[in-house]
This record gives structure tokens, C-alpha cells and sequence, in this order.
């Protein structure tokens, strides 16, 4: 495996739009909105099981879209890279 080899520009893009590239994360993403939302919010919203919206944020957390904060028993998420979410609206357009 070779370490601390340089990612491509067109590499780097791939990557976002693999990260995002379902419609769930594009619901998730558009439901967070530029403040936050905590997975509960998020299972209501979207009708979706809190356990299939959990594998859906740590996805997106782990590659770096979004970031999380703990307050009290609830896990709040919010955008990471806001610049993410006009991109997914420019799209929409």
C-alpha cells in the first residue's frame, strides 16, 4: 500500500459524489440543511428505521461531510462542508 501519495482533483470529486450519491444521503443532506438535525428529527422527517438513517450519517461522518456533536442522549449532525449542500441544489436546478 503506498502512503502519502496525492489525491487527484478529479479523484477528490469522484469520491464526493460517491459519498453522496444516494438519494437517502441527498435527503439527509437537504434535511440538514445549514444547521442540524438530530437522527430522531431525521427518522420523522424521512420515514425511514433510526438504524438504516445511523449507517447513512456514520457513512457520510466518515468521509468527512458532515460532523456530529453529543448534547445530552441526542447526537445533533450538521454539515461539515456546506459548500456540499449547494452543490446538491445546484443540481436539483
Amino acid at each position: 500500500m503506498i502512503t502519502n501519495m496525492k489525491i487527484s482533483p478529479h479523484q477528490q470529486i469522484g469520491e464526493l459524489f460517491e459519498a453522496i450519491g444516494t438519494p437517502v444521503r441527498i435527503q439527509i443532506l437537504l434535511a440538514i440543511g445549514t444547521g442540524e438535525a438530530c437522527g430522531c428529527h431525521l427518522e420523522s422527517l424521512l420515514g425511514l428505521r433510526q438504524a438504516y438513517i445511523s449507517q447513512q450519517l456514520m457513512d457520510l461522518r466518515e468521509k468527512g461531510i458532515i460532523a456530529s456533536r453529543r448534547e445530552g442522549k441526542f447526537i445533533y449532525h450538521h454539515l461539515e462542508k456546506p459548500e456540499v449542500l449547494d452543490l446538491v441544489r445546484q443540481a436539483a436546478r
